[in-house]
């Protein structure tokens, strides 16, 4: 679906099974290859085990699969990560009610240390169809796609890039006041 439209993917399918303890061990080399070609972001796709009825909504008329974020509290960038989750969820909401199901914050870092935009996604559980789990997903792309780069005029979260430039703007209009305010001596 990013794909479709025009976002560069990489689509890694490497599973690291068995999926135990030492499972992000052994994805951690993906992980780190994935984080050294600075992409804009990193998803870890998983479903998980409990009960389809845990994560079955009506979502936009549809019977889906509701996404649960997960952020590990043991990596340093779990401030960022969390930020980028929350600002998610915020385009979520308004444009796909009931599509997140929450963010989950957990022990352990799931590779999140390697970047600030990193997400392990719970989409739906393994005993919900592959095909509820793709239609959530798709919609899930329409979300990171406005969120990352707030394209086809959309504005909900907001893309990164832009509120960059905001906060440098802002940024730069207070150094010059501030500057303008100490060279003149007084208001």
């Amino acid at each position: 679906t990013l794909q479709g439209k025009g976002v560069t993917v990489e689509h890694v399918e490497e599973t690291h099974v068995p999926h135990d303890a030492g499972a992000y061990n052994r994805s951690r080399r993906t992980a780190m290859n994935l984080a050294s070609d600075n992409l804009d972001a990193i998803f870890d796709v998983h479903r998980d085990a409990v009960p389809a009825e845990v994560y079955t909504r009506d979502v936009d008329g549809r019977n889906l699969v509701q996404i649960l974020m997960v952020i590990g509290r043991q990596n340093q960038n779990m401030s960022s990560n969390k930020s980028f989750a929350e600002g998610l969820k915020q385009v979520a909401d308004s444009r796909h009610p009931g599509l997140i199901k929450g963010i989950l914050f957990t022990q352990g870092n799931y590779n999140q240390d390697l970047s600030p935009r990193s997400i392990l996604l719970e989409v739906g559980a393994h005993e919900n169809s592959r095909q509820q789990a793709e239609q959530s997903i798709a919609l899930f792309a329409d979300v990171v796609n406005t969120y990352l780069y707030a394209q086809q005029g959309q504005t909900g979260g907001g893309g990164i890039a832009a509120q960059s430039a905001l906060k440098l703007l802002i940024a730069l209009v207070l150094a010059i006041f501030i500057y303008l305010l100490i060279s003149a001596g007084s208001w």
